[in-house]
């Protein structure tokens, strides 16, 4: 699995909940504007904040065999909610918290490592002059296999067909297999 195989997984299940759920971003945004920021996460219609965005906070390689290695990637989901108090929104927001946690806890990510579970944190901020409720749900990490690429020059034996003069049972070695060496 990508990195771009991974978001697109992540972003699949965050909008399969449902417009509830607000604006989907697949990767981190930024600019430089407050207000231009905070518009990517309004909803057009009700100009509510409510938005996600995923992102790749890490990885590492580890050795899975002589030429294979572990790829294990890392991700956040961060959201940002518009801060209400009359409209209660603290307690919204840990309602939309606890059902993308349960999500990926009751359905994990296919390369999950372990027992690991989502777990996160969330804060309150301030942009510019809005108030924002700002949760980070950071998921357990995912692995992916990665197979070692042939070194310039040598010749990747599987591309060539090898798997016809390699057949199980042919094992005897024939005659011309045999090769005999002088002393001289």
């Amino acid at each position: 699995m990508s990195d771009a195989t991974m978001r697109a997984a992540i972003k699949t299940r965050l909008t399969a909940m449902g417009t509830a759920i607000g604006r989907v971003h697949d990767y981190e945004r930024w600019t430089a504007n407050t207000r231009d920021f905070l518009s990517l996460f309004q909803d057009p219609a009700t100009k509510k904040i409510f938005g996600w965005e995923i992102m790749r906070t890490g990885f590492r390689m580890q050795k899975a065999t002589m030429a294979k290695w572990k790829l294990i990637h890392r991700y956040m989901i961060r959201g940002y909610y518009g801060l209400d108090d009359n409209a209660a929104t603290e307690k919204a927001v840990n309602a939309f918290v606890d059902r993308i946690v349960l999500d990926f806890t009751r359905q994990k990510l296919a390369g999950t490592q372990g027992d690991q579970l989502p777990e996160g944190n969330i804060e309150t901020r301030l942009f510019g002059s809005v108030l924002c409720h700002v949760a980070e749900i950071k998921l357990p990490e995912v692995a992916e296999i990665v197979e070692q690429l042939p070194e310039e020059g040598e010749t990747d034996l599987e591309t060539i067909g090898i798997q016809y003069y390699l057949k199980p049972g042919d094992e005897m070695a024939d005659a011309a297999d045999e090769v005999t060496l002088s002393d001289q």
